[in-house]
């Protein structure tokens, strides 16, 4: 979104790589209700960020001390990798919105002009590696399913950090290439944060958008369906082999099952769930700037705090999506968090450990 709220410092950042620092005319003071906010509003998005932060970073840090623990064929090596990189993007995001509670409490950005090109470039960068992650684990356990026996072969564990590193610096090479020519970022009081100044209604905002809008949601949500699809022809093809045992009248079901496929699905549905919920994250945002665009009006600052929060919050989703869609990943959750119980209450584990021996 343009940056129209309570600024004066301006950044310009070009290919050559040279800065300038500008400053607005008097005639570019925002409207007052765009400036500072009152003491309640600025005291209730502050503990917003401050929620949002702990929430992120103590939810991903947990998940990825769970993840070292889960020992499932459910969770290969390869999927590991792709879903611990997943928990690592959304704890990166997370530490970055720890810099955001100042400004979000004193009104303007503290940290200086430079900081704030900074700031953007890494919440970009951030971000495009938050959609590399979600399509990635979600083409993993799509391979899972089809190829059950060579998944391991066909994604070893090397293979798959050597995926997530090239994955990683495609995300920074995207992002750098929104800051070519000549680009105006300032600090965003509505959203608190640093963004891109853009005009709107121009040619350029639109083409942004467009690019934006087709990497962030579009090509994720199409290879959504795509996997989705191919899932459904693979889970109707089994369904039809397992009625013709039946009328055979085989009785043995598990084998005729076929667990493998249906964990497969399993597996498959939570880490599609991962990346529909980004592409949901990030609706509203491209629906307001494209609204935006053709009414060549800003939204209202409390929209533009909505949006842009609305795709930082799902950083902390993800964290109940694992819990509540992946059993294995539940069941060591509880069993980590009980060690940990036990280990901060001695007396508590003599009393489990005197009632686990077997009674003479």
């Amino acid at each position: 979104m343009a940056s129209y709220t309570n600024t004066t410092d301006l950044f310009l950042f070009n290919s050559s790589g040279n800065s300038t620092e500008m400053t607005y005319s008097s005639e570019d003071v925002p409207p007052p209700d765009n400036g500072p906010y009152s003491p309640l509003i600025t005291g209730l998005r502050t503990c917003f960020v401050v929620l949002t932060f702990l929430l992120i970073v103590a939810g991903n840090i947990f998940s990825l001390s769970v993840m070292r623990f889960v020992d499932s064929p459910r969770f290969p090596p390869s999927s590991k990798v792709f879903l611990s990189n997943v928990i690592l993007s959304d704890l990166v995001y997370g530490i970055f919105s720890l810099f955001l509670i100042g400004p979000a409490a004193l009104n303007f950005w503290p940290y200086g002009n430079f900081l704030c090109v900074a700031s953007h470039v890494v919440d970009s960068w951030i971000c495009a590696c938050c959609v590399n992650a979600a399509v990635l684990i979600t083409i993993d356990r799509l391979l899972a399913v089809l190829y059950p026996l060579r998944h391991a072969t066909i994604i070893p564990r090397r293979r798959a950090l050597a995926i997530v590193a090239v994955s990683t610096i495609f995300a920074l090479v995207i992002t750098l290439s929104m800051f070519t020519g000549a680009v105006q970022v300032s600090y965003n009081n509505a959203a608190m944060m640093c963004l891109i100044k853009w005009s709107i209604g121009t040619s350029p905002y639109l083409v942004r958008l467009i690019f934006f809008a087709a990497y962030s949601a579009v090509i994720p949500a199409a290879i959504l369906i795509g996997c989705y699809t191919k899932l459904y022809l693979v889970a109707r093809k089994h369904t039809n082999r397992r009625a013709k045992l039946r009328t055979r009248g085989t009785t043995c079901r598990k084998s005729s099952g076929g667990t493998g496929p249906v964990k497969g699905h399993r597996a498959l549905k939570m880490c599609s769930l991962i990346a529909g919920t980004f592409c949901i994250a990030w609706t509203p945002y491209f629906v307001v700037s494209f609204r935006s665009y053709f009414l060549k009006t800003e939204a209202p600052p409390l929209v533009d705090f909505f949006i842009n929060w609305f795709c930082f919050s799902n950083s902390w989703w993800d964290v109940i999506i694992y819990f509540l869609m992946a059993k294995e990943f539940r069941k060591t959750a509880l069993k980590v968090a009980h060690k940990r119980w036990l280990k901060n209450n001695p007396n508590k584990q003599r009393t489990v450990m005197t009632q686990s021996r077997p009674s003479k």
